[in-house]
């Protein structure tokens, strides 16, 4: 039954469960390839197994600057989040998180 009720609430109102132990740092959810409209706020998210500080985000093979307000980057404990409000059709490509060696790839798709 819990487990059930996770599934249903907001992604902002979920805690992160991590690992502070010396397992090797993996993602436990990776991003996801994300079709939205133009003008709607689109946030792509993943998960890793415990926090780390080297966490960075890149479109189409470039880090995206954290002086970018296009762009908000929120990392807490071990979730990370890129958020991008009012996405036009520049918006589209590939983004990706690296997190140490790892990363994930997600493509983002801005229609009208």
């Amino acid at each position: 039954m819990l487990a059930l009720l996770l599934l249903v609430w907001p992604l902002s109102m979920m805690q992160s469960v991590c690992s502070l132990t010396d397992k090797p740092l993996h993602f436990t959810s990776a991003l996801e390839n994300t079709e939205a409209m133009a003008k709607e706020t689109v946030v792509l998210a993943c998960e890793l197994s415990k926090p780390t500080e080297e966490v960075v985000w890149l479109k189409d093979n470039v880090p995206l600057s954290l002086g970018d307000s296009r762009f908000e980057v929120v990392n807490q404990d071990c979730s990370s989040q890129l958020i991008i409000p009012d996405v036009t059709a520049d918006d589209s490509g590939k983004y990706t998180v690296q997190a140490g060696q790892l990363q994930s790839t997600a493509t983002l798709t801005v229609n009208g």
